[in-house]
């Protein structure tokens, strides 16, 4: 039934009919597409002129020595100042205050776009703390990663615009993913989840590897990215496991499954296994004070993951992923390769990822033990067959 779907059973029908019949008649009312084209056009417009007077009063303000001001703050003072504009957001929920919070990260940004791109990193575990904004009669999620990454766009600009480059293959590559994006527009039957998806899936990542590309030529400065990506993910960690030791998460199979600032255990344990690497990749490349700090991050994510208790990331995700490492010798060189591919080494390396699966395995064995929840999967995915076939 195209109005109540594919499990309206004559009972229900029965049931359904009479309550309809009993309810007064009422019209509904209807988004035509005109309309939504209608805002889609008044909002651009908006856009263009508020960025046209903007660069208008750029013109006549004095900028150069604000931007200037900005870039001579001391390190303490530059900390102050985000961590100020951090918290006015995280509780801001007014969208004029929302749009302030922005415009001001927007020129701290553009002074120091370093530390906007360490920021966009940060943040990509907490896409769940999300601000709303309403546009009319439909609304959008505007992650912290997505908002930092936007708000990197005036720098980016104005760094082609004094340093442009060609683009290279990775830039084509990059570049082609919103084409092929934009193939969907050829069959689109909801434009707003279309245009939401373009920004969150195409426009958003594309900007941020641009941004990596112009601000991390170096490989110091793409170190720091990487700490940044591991600092995220450890205070991700470290807010799930503080939630997991009050009484909080989600219980399945008598086991209670770590979730931090997510809807999921297994999203939680995606985000977890990234890191993870993440920090290993740091632990083999640094040596003395920084290695030891890797070190403990790397336990701590680790312990929280292993409380998500999800079986993909124990028995696929963790060991392909060492065996990944230690195979392609990633960042060893060339003479530690040697080591990596000693027989002894890597019977050992073998050894104690089997030993730790075992173990994890007894701890949550109820949990692992489940074949319940992969026959339903099973079951559900036999059972979408048909519905593929009848449409």
């Amino acid at each position: 039934d195209p109005a109540w779907g594919y499990s309206l059973t004559p009972e229900l029908l029965a049931i359904f009919t009479d309550w309809s019949m009993s309810q007064p008649s009422r019209s509904f009312g209807v988004l035509l597409p005109y309309r939504l084209w209608l805002d889609w056009i008044a909002l651009v417009a908006v856009t263009i002129l508020a960025v046209w007077r903007l660069h208008a009063a750029l013109r006549v303000l004095p900028t150069r020595q604000w931007l200037h001001s900005l870039r001579e703050l001391s390190p303490s003072a530059l900390i102050a100042a985000w961590a100020a504009l951090l918290v006015i957001y995280y509780f801001a929920t007014w969208p004029p205050l929302i749009a302030v919070c922005w415009l001001a990260a927007a020129i701290l940004i553009y002074s120091q776009p370093k530390v906007g791109l360490w920021l966009a990193a940060a943040t990509i575990p907490f896409y769940s703390q999300h601000k709303v904004l309403s546009l009319g009669s439909y609304s959008v999620a505007i992650a912290p990663s997505t908002a930092v990454t936007l708000c990197l766009i005036p720098a980016l600009v104005r760094r082609r615009l004094q340093a442009p480059r060609r683009l290279d293959r990775w830039d084509v590559v990059a570049l082609s993913w919103l084409g092929i994006l934009g193939i969907g527009a050829l069959n689109v039957w909801h434009w707003l989840a279309y245009w939401t998806g373009l920004l969150l899936l195409g426009v958003i990542p594309v900007v941020l590897f641009s941004a990596v590309g112009s601000f991390a030529s170096t490989t110091r400065d793409r170190r720091y990215i990487a700490y940044a990506l591991v600092v995220g993910g450890l205070f991700f960690a470290l807010i799930g496991l503080v939630k997991w030791m009050s009484g909080g998460g989600t219980d399945v199979d008598s086991v209670r499954r770590l979730v931090a600032t997510t809807f999921s255990a297994n999203h939680a344990a995606l985000l977890l296994e990234r890191t993870l690497f993440v920090a290993l990749g740091l632990i083999l490349a640094r040596h003395g004070r920084m290695r030891w700090v890797a070190d403990a991050a790397t336990a701590i994510i680790t312990m929280a993951l292993v409380l998500t208790a999800s079986r993909g990331a124990i028995f696929l995700g963790i060991p392909i992923g060492c065996s990944v490492m230690l195979l392609s010798g990633w960042p060893f060189q060339k003479q530690r390769m040697r080591i990596t591919r000693h027989p002894v080494f890597a019977a050992g390396l073998a050894a104690t990822a089997v030993v730790s699966v075992l173990g994890i395995a007894l701890i949550f064995w109820e949990r692992m033990a489940n074949v319940e929840s992969i026959s339903l999967r099973i079951e559900l995915w036999r059972t979408t067959l048909p519905l593929l076939r009848d449409y």
